[in-house]
């Protein structure tokens, strides 16, 4: 069971909170499993492996296993291929 309450870079373990076991960067936490990502930090996306974290694009704070971006940085946008966030004028 999965609980949202842990800090960055920890997961659930059946009654606490204990530090992932991966080590990988920008790591937000691993409440699947103690040896697999859950989640990345804004701007990261979990990889298909489960053990790391990829960029989106220069701006980007929230994008999907595709790396196309859903979310972008304040002061930018999504272009209309998703791929790019580009500044607002």
């Amino acid at each position: 069971m999965a609980l949202e309450g842990c800090k960055e870079g920890f997961g659930w373990s059946s009654t606490k909170c204990v530090e992932c076991e991966i080590e990988a960067e920008n790591v937000h936490n691993c409440n699947t499993s103690l040896t697999a990502i859950s989640s990345c930090k804004a701007g990261y996306v979990v990889s298909d492996d489960n053990e790391s974290c990829e960029p989106c694009a220069d701006n980007c704070y929230d994008c999907d296993e595709t790396l196309m971006c859903d979310i972008c940085n304040p002061g930018w946008t999504v272009n209309e291929d998703n791929d790019a966030c580009i500044e607002c004028s």
